[in-house]
Parts: C-alpha cells; sequence; structure tokens
C-alpha cells in the first residue's frame, strides 16, 4: 500500500545497530529521570504532613518541563533523521536507479518521509510512559494527556514536512539539517521574541486604544501559534472551549505549512534533481559575493573559513546584531535580568548546533565526493586536515559569535551586575561548548561511513555529554546544599548581600566555570582520537597498504612484459658452419 521504498527504509532501519543503541541510550535518560522523580516523591510522602498541598505544583511543573523536553527532541531529532531521506541517495549516487525504477514521484517522496518518520517516531515514543505516569500520579486529566499528544504529533508533522523538503532542494545533508534548524530558529525567536516585545511595550498604551487592540490581536495570534501557550489553557484550567479556538488555528496554520512542504517535495523532485544534474560542474557567482581571498598556507582552513552560502555573511551577522539588541532592550524594558540566562542558553544551543553539524560532514562528505584519498595523499599532516578544519569552521562561526556577544555584554551592564555576571559566564561557556562540538563532529565524522550516521552520532554524544555534565553538578549542588551552601549562605547574610541575587551569580558562575574545564578538557582527546584513526585505518593503513599493492603491481605488469626480451636474449643462436666447411 505504501509501496517498496517505505518498506525498504523500514528494512534498513532494522538493520542500523546505530539506532538501537541510539534508543537505548535515550530510555536510559528517562529511566535516569523517573529515578530522581520517585525519589522526590518518596521523600515529599514519607517526611512531609502536608503532602498533597506540596505535590500537587510540583508534579505539574514537572509534567510541563517532561513535555517541553519532548517537544525539544523533536525539534532536535526530526530534521537529524528525515532531511537526509534525499540527500543521502543523492550523495550515494543511487538516486539515478530510483528515477529510472518503476516508481512515482509521490512513492519515492512520501515512502522515504514516511520511512523516516517512523524512525522518529519510535524513539519518541520511548518518553510517552513516563509523561503517563507523571500524569496519572499528578490526577492531570485525559483530555489534557491527549492534547498533549495532538500537539505533539502536529508539531512533528511540520518538522518533517520541512526536512523532506529541505531534503529535496539540497545537495548534502548537513544543508538540508541546517536550513531546517535555521527555518526552526527563525519560527521560535519570531514568536518568542515578538510575546516578549508585546508583554514590553503593551503597558505604554491606554486601554482601548486602537494600537493596543492591536497590540492584542498579534499576541493572540503568536500565541495561537506557541504550542507551550496552546497546552497552557488545558493544563491549568480544563478550558476545552479555548483550547479548541486555539487548536483549530495551529492545525489550520501547522497543518496547511506542513501540506505545502509536502507537495512541493513531491512536485518539484524530479525537476530539481534534474536540474542539479545538469548543473554538475557549473557555478554560479551571485551579485553580491565577493572574490575569495587568497590561499595561504593552510588550505584546508582557508577552504573552510571561505565557503560560501546562499545567503550574504553580512546580512547574516548584522541580522543577528539586530536581534540581538531588540532581545536585549526587551529585556532591560523589563527588568528581569533572569531572561539574559535564556537569552544566552538559546544562542549557546544555536552555535554550538552549527558547528556540530558542519563539522560532522567534514571528512564524511570528502569521502562521499571521492576526494578524501587525495587529500591523504597530499604532503599534509593529518594532525593539520583535522585541526584545520575546525580552525576553519570556528572562523566562520565567529564574527556571528561577536555579533551576539558585543551588543548583549552592553545592555546586559546597563541593566545591572547580575545581567552582566549572566552574559559573561554564558559567553564563555557557548565558545567551549563550540570547540567541543566542533571536535565531537570531527570524530564521528572521521568513524562514520556517511554524513547521516555521523550526524545523528554527533548530536547525540554532544549534547548527551552535556546532558550528564549538568545532572552531575546538580547532583553536586544539591549534596553542597545540605553543608557547605548554609555556611556561606550565614556569611552572606552577615556581609549584607542580597541572598537571591549572591546565589545565582555564584551558581552562574560556578557551572559555567565547571562546564567550560569538563568541555575543553573533552575536546582535545577527539581530536587525538580522530587523528590516531586517520592514521591507523586510512593513511598508513588502508590507503597505504592499496598503494603499495598498486606499484607492485605495476612492477611485477613491467616483469612480465620484459621477460620475453630477456628469454629471447638468453637463448643460445644456432651454430652456422662455414663456406669452406664441406672441402
Amino acid at each position: 500500500m505504501l509501496g517498496p521504498v517505505f518498506s525498504l527504509e523500514l528494512r534498513l532501519a532494522v538493520r542500523r545497530g546505530r539506532l538501537n543503541a541510539f534508543r537505548c541510550i535515550y530510555a536510559g535518560w528517562w529511566l535516569l529521570q523517573l529515578t530522581v522523580l520517585c525519589v522526590f516523591l518518596f521523600q515529599y510522602e514519607t517526611e512531609r504532613a502536608s503532602a498533597g498541598a506540596v505535590l500537587g505544583p510540583f508534579l505539574n511543573l514537572a509534567f510541563q518541563f517532561l513535555v517541553a523536553q519532548q517537544f525539544i527532541f523533536l525539534a532536535l531529532a526530526t530534521p537529524a533523521f528525515v532531511a537526509g531521506a534525499i540527500t543521502d541517495e543523492k550523495s550515494q549516487g543511487t538516486l539515478q536507479h530510483l528515477l529510472t525504477a518503476d516508481l512515482s514521484s509521490w512513492e519515492i517522496v512520501m515512502g522515504k518521509f514516511l520511512g523516516r518518520m517512523a524512525q522518529v517516531g519510535l524513539m519518541a515514543l520511548v518518553g510517552w510512559p513516563v509523561i503517563c505516569f507523571l500524569a496519572g500520579y499528578g490526577h492531570i486529566s485525559l483530555p489534557a494527556l491527549l492534547a498533549t499528544a495532538l500537539i505533539s504529533g502536529v508539531v512533528f508533522f511540520l518538522l518533517g514536512a520541512a526536512s523532506v523538503w529541505a531534503s529535496v532542494r539540497s545537495k548534502q545533508t548537513r544543508e538540508a539539517v541546517l536550513r531546517v534548524y535555521a527555518w526552526s530558529a527563525l519560527a521560535f525567536l519570531t514568536i518568542w521574541g515578538g510575546l516578549e516585545g508585546i508583554r514590553a511595550v503593551v503597558w505604554r498604551y491606554k486601554a482601548g486604544s486602537p494600537i493596543l487592540r492591536r497590540l492584542t490581536q498579534v499576541e493572540g495570534t503568536l500565541r495561537c501559534l506557541d504550542p507551550l501557550s496552546v497546552l497552557d489553557s488545558v493544563w491549568g484550567q480544563d478550558d476545552l472551549r479555548e483550547f479548541f479556538s486555539r487548536c483549530r488555528f495551529m492545525l489550520f496554520a501547522y497543518g496547511g505549512v506542513g501540506l505545502i512542504f509536502l507537495a512541493l517535495s513531491v512536485w518539484r523532485f524530479r525537476s530539481m534533481v534534474m536540474r542539479e544534474e545538469e548543473a554538475a560542474g557549473r557555478t554560479r557567482k551571485a551579485w553580491w559575493q565577493r572574490a575569495r581571498r587568497q590561499v595561504d598556507d593552510d588550505p584546508i582552513r582557508w577552504r573552510e573559513a571561505t565557503t560560501r552560502g546562499r545567503v550574504p555573511r553580512g546580512l547574516g551577522i548584522g541580522l543577528l546584531a539586530a536581534l540581538t539588541c531588540a532581545t536585549s532592550a526587551a529585556i532591560f524594558y523589563a527588568r528581569e535580568p533572569i531572561l539574559f540566562i535564556v537569552q544566552g542558553v538559546v544562542f549557546l544551543f544555536l552555535v554550538s548546533l552549527v558547528a556540530g553539524v558542519r563539522t560532522s560532514g567534514a571528512v564524511t562528505g570528502e569521502r562521499e565526493r571521492r576526494t578524501w584519498d587525495g587529500l591523504l595523499l597530499t604532503p599534509l599532516d593529518t594532525w593539520d586536515l583535522i585541526l584545520d578544519n575546525l580552525h576553519g569552521t570556528l572562523d566562520i562561526l565567529r564574527p556571528y559569535f561577536f555579533a551576539f556577544a558585543v551588543p548583549a555584554t552592553l545592555l546586559a551592564f546597563w541593566t545591572g551586575i547580575d545581567a552582566f555576571i549572566f552574559t559573561l559566564s554564558l559567553l564563555l561557556l557557548t565558545w567551549t561548548a563550540m570547540y567541543y562540538m566542533a571536535a565531537t563532529g570531527l570524530w564521528c565524522s572521521v568513524r562514520s561511513k556517511g554524513s547521516w550516521r555521523s550526524l545523528v552520532a554527533t548530536l547525540a554524544t554532544g549534547y548527551g555529554y552535556l546532558l550528564v555534565i549538568l545532572f552531575l553538578i546538580a547532583l553536586v549542588y544539591l549534596w553542597a546544599s545540605c553543608g557547605v551552601f548554609v555556611f556561606v549562605i550565614f556569611l552572606l547574610k552577615l556581609m549584607g548581600i542580597t541572598l537571591t541575587l549572591a546565589v545565582f551569580i555564584i551558581l552562574s558562575l560556578l557551572t559555567s566555570l565547571s562546564m567550560s574545564w569538563f568541555l575543553w578538557r573533552a575536546s582535545y582527546p577527539q581530536l587525538d582520537k580522530a587523528r590516531a584513526w586517520v592514521d591507523e585505518h586510512e593513511r598508513y593503513g588502508r590507503t597505504f597498504v592499496r598503494s603499495l599493492a598498486s606499484a607492485l603491481r605495476r612492477h611485477y605488469q613491467h616483469l612480465e612484459e620484459r621477460r620475453p626480451h630477456e628469454d629471447r636474449a638468453e637463448q643460445p643462436q644456432a651454430l652456422v658452419p662455414p663456406a669452406n666447411a664441406g672441402k
């Protein structure tokens, strides 16, 4: 019914052992959260007399946290799995076989789409038993749970459709994934920034003014596009009428955009593939692109740093600086220094994601283009090949880092010392996270056979290590709160320092410094392992043996060609009797 492409995708998914490993790791993370949750619930039930009064808000907050975590997983995993549906076939050279088979564009695109979506959906179901357990224990209504599942499915469908359209348009998997992440980040910043901006300026207008009515309408529209805001109407107050009014608009918007993406993917699939095949090897310079600077002593770093995108780099840097100024100004007017932490965490996640995605295809992309063996035969050292890829990626991201850091730091300093310390600590953590994710991407790219596997391994390994560090730091804080922190809080009270401000500043500094130290210590071993892997398995292993075998083969062929001539030269000539021998 669904076609042979869908069946093939499911069979390939079963054969991939790494997907089962990722699923087990993700299930282990949920079991760890469930264990911590059960420990807290047992403590409240046994030691608190008024457990019900305390557990109610805590269980609602824990439920919302787990649901938000599920949305984050869908936003991360769906592009990573689905965006390589068509680009993997392009890089492997098997897309032409699909086009010449007796298959329509609908069967190819929808088979790829549903096959990859089934893989992500199977991983997403891992966390739902914990969510259902918490909903039952916290007396969360069944309509709220069903509404959560419905909204998750709508967001999942939109992300999958956008990933397929990006895969049809792109040539490489990492390019398609970056497009979907960029679209998602733009949508998130538009919705969140619009709501925060309206909340910051709405107090300036009197009740009943036309500008206030317009702002209220825009705020209502943005809330209907925010999944968590849609679910707020059914989580806390069980207002089904308000939920259905918001959900209807969200279904129309998200579902309509997703169907448009799928229709464009099916309609433009063959024509875009044929256009890419006909334009192979041609380069067209846009009017806004400048000439590349000359090659320096590091050709690999030069190539990575001068890679051109579809959007001018100056335009992207300017838009990021303007957006940072707008969000920082909104936070300044709202007088909420904690929001600088949210802004910094969002930027940390986005820039580390870009660094990991770019380097995840550094080596696998060369293998798919059949240029990796040529690089290994050059006089360049293996360490230069690995390290220059990382430095080239950081050279691209450095202007974006300063475009965010400069306006955010200035406005944070203007807001207060607490906001300034929050911003500086997060900037330090952001740079080390960029370096760590780039190193992780290179290590996974060296070991993996394809770009898609390298991308999934990079995201799972990189952010999994970050979550483990956060969990360990939280355990250390929990242990210290029983002893050391009591003495520190007593000293702060004696010095007359505000307790809340001091605790937030100390925790932000300690968390940033400790995580930066862990990430920095973990980066260099991964780069060294990548260099050792290339030397052992490719440069002085497979490639060296292949070159030696080819040289020996040519030598033996040359000997075989010379052997007949040497035999003929060594053969004794017959004696010719002299002319007067018979006389």
